[in-house]
């Protein structure tokens, strides 16, 4: 019951004194990020966590790309055209110019930027275009970048990773995923 306490505390917590906090470990294991990028992180993660010592385990793939993958989503879903469809976005991951590009919801809705919203979008089109269900792949896209098999709201993870981490851990995953 305590843990649970813990974790509703943690939720109301303002994200700079959980950043200010989490930076203290982050320094101890010898990474010294921008204040404002461990408190988006902690935005995204206290919503996982009970106590702040559990931040690393919950991120620590903000600040290292995953070396290992959830064995168990790799051995359900990385099959058929999964491969196929990563490659595929991560190709137009790379094509997408940041600052210029944008795609239309709708005639009132157009998104530029590599934002939440947009990067759901151009994945959703890009496994589409090689006639992939995007609910079969969204998993293993989380796994490549993040090497486990749930946590945070993936296009906003992906949002902070930025566009080239992204391009590079799909990369690495398209490389190493047997």
């Amino acid at each position: 019951k305590a843990k649970w306490f813990n974790q509703q505390y943690l939720r109301q917590k303002d994200d700079k004194e959980l950043a200010k906090e989490f930076l203290i470990d982050l320094n101890k294991r010898g990474f010294n990020p921008d204040i404002n990028y461990v408190e988006n992180v902690c935005r995204l993660i206290k919503e996982k966590a009970h106590f702040i010592k559990e931040f690393w385990d919950l991120g620590s793939f903000f600040f290292i790309a995953p070396d290992k993958y959830d064995e168990d989503v790799i051995r359900k879903r990385w099959k058929d055209n999964v491969p196929s469809a990563i490659s595929k976005v991560k190709d137009d991951f790379i094509k997408f110019d940041e600052l210029n590009d944008e795609i239309k919801l709708d005639e009132e809705t157009t998104f530029k930027g590599w934002q939440p919203v947009l990067i759901r979008l151009l994945f959703e089109k890009s496994c589409e275009s090689v006639s992939v269900n995007p609910g079969s792949v969204m998993q293993v896209l989380r796994v490549c970048l993040s090497g486990l098999g749930g946590g945070p709201v993936l296009w906003e993870m992906a949002e902070l990773l930025g566009r080239d981490e992204v391009v590079n851990r799909l990369e690495n995953a398209l490389e190493n995923i047997k």
